[in-house]
């Protein structure tokens, strides 16, 4: 499949709305960028501080559409909880750097991204069940079924987690 930025953006238009009834957050995209790249480490990524998306065209020319609909969701999710929280980047750089784990084990990194698979995992199974290609890492799918087992899909729950206490994370994610 041929990644175009005019088809990332329909793409991105079409799944917001979804991101918003399944997360329970605004998706603003009024000013968001894409940038088209030749990344080799994400299909996907969404930077909170320039507000872009940037999309990978080599390695999404070997996903299929619903994949690429499915990184996207998981990337407007991010989108979604970066623009409805807004001290958010601040609570992660401070957990990243008060941490003696590694910055990926950090618990607000573990509820971002835990959160952004677990919509990602929803949109999957409400709009493309048959899809069987694994797009995120282990430990994303690991922190999203935390989620998901702790707060049966309650999202009024969930979100409220991103402003809970940084030790309330830490118990919830077993970090220590």
């Amino acid at each position: 499949m041929i990644i175009t930025e005019d088809f990332a953006r329909r793409t991105i238009e079409e799944v917001a709305p979804h991101i918003e009834e399944l997360s329970g957050l605004k998706v603003n995209l009024g000013g968001l960028v894409i940038l088209m790249s030749d990344s080799k480490e994400n299909a996907a990524s969404y930077s909170e501080i320039t507000n872009v998306i940037e999309v990978s065209e080599s390695i999404l020319d070997k996903y299929n559409k619903d994949s690429f609909k499915e990184a996207l969701s998981h990337e407007l999710t991010h989108l979604g909880q970066y623009s409805n929280f807004k001290d958010l980047s601040w609570r992660d750089y401070f957990a990243r750097t008060t941490s003696s784990m590694p910055n990926e084990q950090n618990p607000v990194t573990s509820l971002i991204e835990g959160d952004a698979t677990l919509i990602m995992r929803t949109f999957r199974n409400r709009y493309n069940p048959t899809n069987q290609e694994k797009i995120c890492p282990k430990d994303y799918f690991a922190w999203s079924e935390i989620l998901r087992k702790r707060f049966n899909g309650k999202r009024k729950d969930i979100n409220e987690l991103y402003t809970a206490p940084i030790k309330e994370l830490n118990k919830i994610f077993g970090i220590n």
